[in-house]
Order: C-alpha cells, then sequence, then structure tokens
C-alpha cells in the first residue's frame, strides 16, 4: 500500500463516520419535527362572536335614538342573520368576505410561525406569533364589517340608526368580533 492509498483510505473512513453521524443528526432532527408538530395537534384560532358575547341579547338604536336590548335576539343570532341574511336581514357575509379577502395572508402568516416553530423548537416564540396572527384576524374582520356597504340599507332603517352603514347600529356587533386561539400546552387567547 502506497501513502497515497492508505491517505485515501483515512479519508473516506473519515467521511463515512461524517455522513453517519450527519444522518443520525438529521434522523435525531427529524424525530424532533414530528413531535414538536404532534405538540401542535389541537391548534385552532376561532374567529366571530366567542365565550360570553354568544349569549349576549342583541342591541339596537331604537325609534328615540336609545340604545335598547332586544330579549328574544342574541348577538350570535344577528351574526348568522348577518352572514347569510334571513327574512328581514339581507345576506352580507362578513365573515366569508373577510376569509376570501385575507385568508391567504392569514394562513401565509400562521405557516410561518409554525416553520419557525419547527426549524428553532421555540415554543413561546409560536405562541407569541399566533397570538399576532390572531390579533391580526380580529382587525381584519372589523375592518371588512365596516367596508360592506351593499346592499344598502333601507331609507328607514338609515333614519332609525342615523346612519348608512348596514353592518353598524350600535356598534356592538363590530366591537363583539374576536379570536379565540387554543394552543395545546398554553392557556388560550382572546384576541380582540
Amino acid at each position: 500500500m502506497t501513502r497515497f492509498e492508505g491517505l485515501d483510505a483515512l479519508i473516506r473512513q473519515e467521511e463515512g463516520k461524517q455522513r453517519r453521524a450527519a444522518r443520525a443528526r438529521a434522523e435525531r432532527s427529524i424525530s424532533n419535527v414530528i413531535r414538536d408538530l404532534s405538540d401542535l395537534e389541537g391548534f385552532e384560532i376561532r374567529l366571530g362572536i366567542q365565550g360570553d358575547l354568544a349569549r349576549a341579547l342583541k342591541t339596537y338604536r331604537g325609534p328615540d335614538g336609545e340604545t335598547e336590548e332586544d330579549p328574544g335576539v342574541t348577538l350570535v343570532e344577528v351574526a348568522v342573520a348577518l352572514e347569510y341574511g334571513d327574512e328581514t336581514t339581507p345576506e352580507y357575509a362578513p365573515y366569508r368576505t373577510a376569509a376570501e379577502a385575507d385568508g391567504p395572508r392569514w394562513l401565509k402568516a400562521t405557516r410561518t410561525r409554525i416553520q419557525r416553530f419547527v426549524e428553532t423548537g421555540d415554543a413561546v416564540s409560536l405562541e407569541t406569533g399566533l397570538r399576532e396572527v390572531a390579533v391580526a384576524m380580529v382587525q381584519d374582520q372589523k375592518a371588512t364589517i365596516v367596508e360592506i356597504d351593499e346592499p344598502p340599507n333601507s331609507q328607514e332603517t338609515i333614519d332609525r340608526k342615523g346612519s348608512d352603514n348596514p353592518m353598524i347600529d350600535t356598534g356592538q356587533f363590530l366591537n363583539s368580533q374576536r379570536a379565540l386561539l387554543v394552543l395545546p400546552g398554553a392557556p388560550p387567547f382572546l384576541a380582540g
């Protein structure tokens, strides 16, 4: 065996050790990623009217301009009527409109936070990042509610409310928008 053949054998042996070590690191990394992702099972962000607000009674501006409660209608029922319409309310679809316009951005932001978590394993950063996404979702939802202007209110409704914004009467529906972040291992976070 020549000096070079012995050196080549040592190099191949060292390269083999390095490849085996790299493979072992990759396998540990993959198992960590799988474990980290399984920690996210059950993660969700719910947008809309949450918690006690769901049972709140609808308020409206009465004929005298004072805010009154409607004892027969909850805020969730108002949300459903605004989303899908009913016998007295046209369909405005504020949730579907926001999801269509802003959903891709929400999804991208969520994926970015999860990818960063997978790369770093930093659960605190993940929770903080997903809280930011939840806050942005509420802001976007509120902006959508303010921006929707079709179909317009009837003149009778405009006169009663003193406003032509079809989605806003007392501001209760607008100000009741929340996003609930549920992340396993962390306390629930309510944005809005």
